[in-house]
């Protein structure tokens, strides 16, 4: 091909490449007297485009000059491809990209490239281009975010954890005391079956007494002739004629008596509940010595002395504990309510200081352990208006 056609090629592609680029396109050529045709020698100012670049950034950021210098047999020869003021890339970055643009040129000889080349340069300033360097103060707060959002992520993350193991543990807490009320009724269920079958059973005195028989007494008339026979009596009682030992007729009482104390385990079920304390699970938290949850549950019965007494389950241990339930109530009497207010602040204090002396003896108490005492867990009081009521464990 001639140079007068490789010239004219070169002339037809520097119209095309004013008509795409426009100011950004710069010819070098110096400009002489006369009209000679010369290869072409131009600077392209390359920039992101506005539709590609990344959100936040201006043309300016990201921007190239790219010199292009044709040999007089351009495109048959490869031109010399340089880049100058650059920003917005790293030297690396730069030194990749004048590699691929010959490397490029190199595979399109004889073909016109100049405009190929300057859409590659654009196409790697828009995938490279990692928007401006913020400064110190904007690096430290975004990293100071980051590090927010990190430890909210931990933070959730370990209460989501507690929540699953405090949920858990309730469930395994609550099965626990399930097992020991089905426990519990079964062993009483077996103890009032063992007690009935006992009491079926007559004792061995029982059998060995029999009953006095029936006999017919008659009578005599005064002059001494028989007259019509008595009506028959009926006599259960032992004979007179077998007389027990006075300890063993003793015992036999001291049993009887002691049977007939306990007629809660003669009945049935529903006679052993209590009608007057049907109030159902009461949480008691004691804090002697150490914390203590228990609760209470059923009324088991009530003393001579006034304390109500009731079951109870440990809420850590699972231990069966039996709780009693005093409850003092002050006196009241006939007179004014500011006489009555005072005589009753009086005698709540005098309650609560013997109170208090009996809570420190159950302190004391609570360190005694031995096989054949009770052994005291804790002690807890509650002052209301007219009353306070103690709960020992």
């Amino acid at each position: 091909m001639t140079d007068d056609s490789l010239l004219q090629r070169q002339e037809e592609e520097w119209q095309v490449l004013q008509a795409v680029y426009m100011d950004d396109v710069v010819d070098l050529r110096k400009k002489v007297a006369w009209k000679v045709e010369r290869p072409l020698h131009i600077c392209l100012i390359l920039k992101q485009q506005q539709s590609e670049s990344v959100a936040g950034t201006t043309d300016s950021d990201s921007m190239i000059h790219m010199v292009i210098k044709c040999p007089n047999k351009y495109p048959d020869l490869v031109p010399e491809i340089s880049l100058e003021n650059a920003k917005g890339l790293s030297n690396e970055q730069i030194a990749v990209l004048n590699t691929e643009l010959i490397e490029r040129a190199k595979s399109m000889v004889g073909e016109v490239m100049v405009l190929e080349l300057a859409q590659h340069v654009q196409t790697f300033l828009r995938d490279n281009y990692k928007g401006p360097q913020k400064s110190f103060y904007e690096e430290m707060l975004s990293n100071q975010l980051k590090q927010q959002e990190k430890q909210k992520l931990e933070q959730q993350k370990r209460l989501d954890f507690l929540k699953r193991k405090e949920e858990k543990e309730r469930q395994l807490l609550e099965d626990e005391i399930q097992k020991r009320q089905h426990a519990l009724k079964e062993e009483t269920k077996k103890i009032k079956e063992t007690k009935q079958i006992s009491d079926e059973k007559p004792t061995e005195q029982e059998k060995a007494v029999p009953a006095t028989p029936i006999t017919e007494v008659p009578t005599c008339s005064p002059i001494g002739t028989p007259s019509t026979p008595r009506r028959p009596r009926m006599s259960h009682s032992p004979s007179p004629l077998i007389v027990l030992p006075s300890n063993e007729n003793k015992y036999n009482q001291d049993k009887r008596r002691r049977r007939t104390s306990t007629p809660l385990r003669d009945t049935d079920d529903s006679d052993h509940q209590c009608k007057d304390h049907t109030g159902g699970i009461v949480v008691i938290a004691f804090n002697t010595k150490s914390e203590r949850t228990i609760h209470r549950g059923t009324c088991l019965g009530h003393s001579v002395h006034g304390s109500t007494v009731y079951a109870g389950i440990d809420t850590a241990s699972g231990e069966l504990v039996a709780i009693s339930e005093w409850v003092l109530k002050w006196r009241h009497i006939k007179q004014k309510r500011t006489q009555r207010v005072d005589y009753e602040d009086k005698e709540g204090a005098t309650y609560l200081k013997q109170i208090t002396s009996i809570e420190q003896e159950i302190h004391s108490l609570i360190r005694l352990r031995h096989k054949n005492l009770i052994h005291y867990l804790a002690i807890k009081y509650i002052q209301e208006a007219g009353k306070c009521t103690v709960y020992v464990s």
